[in-house]
Parts: structure tokens; C-alpha cells; sequence
């Protein structure tokens, strides 16, 4: 059986973010940022998100972050 591949931090951060119904645009206001296209650029991985900012928006839709070691760049585990 193959592995799982990578989730990479743009792909977990969208679906965080639809999960609980915050449109771009409210999650940057959420995590004090004055615009939203950077959330986009996250989501769509063509910017590195700040850990600070991925933490603040898992906390924003009720969940933790783990980052755990990996070789696959960008995988990490989100807990409710």
C-alpha cells in the first residue's frame, strides 16, 4: 500500500478555514492582517506562512497545530 502523500500548509490551511465558514478576507481581519490576498498566496503555497500566523488562525477555527519532523516539506497534523 502506497503512503499518504504531504499535506502541504496552503492545502490544511484551506481547508481549516472553509471548515468553519470564514471566507479569506474575514480570517485575515481574524488573524490581524490588513489584507486578505495573502491568505490566498498561502493557500495556494506561493508564500511561506509565519508559524505565528498558521497557530492564530488554527486557534481562530478551534483547532491546535502540531508540527511534527517529516522529510515531506509543509506536513503537519491539526487537532479540534
Amino acid at each position: 500500500m502506497g503512503e499518504t502523500p504531504p499535506r502541504w500548509f496552503g492545502e490544511t490551511l484551506k481547508e481549516m478555514r472553509e471548515e468553519c465558514g470564514l471566507t479569506q478576507p474575514e480570517l485575515a481581519k481574524e488573524i490581524g492582517l490588513t489584507n486578505h490576498i495573502i491568505i490566498s498566496l498561502w493557500e495556494h503555497n506561493k508564500r511561506d506562512i509565519p508559524a505565528n500566523k498558521l497557530w492564530q488562525a488554527a486557534c481562530v477555527c478551534g483547532h491546535t497545530v502540531k508540527i511534527e519532523p517529516s522529510e515531506a516539506r509543509g506536513q503537519i497534523l491539526l487537532k479540534r
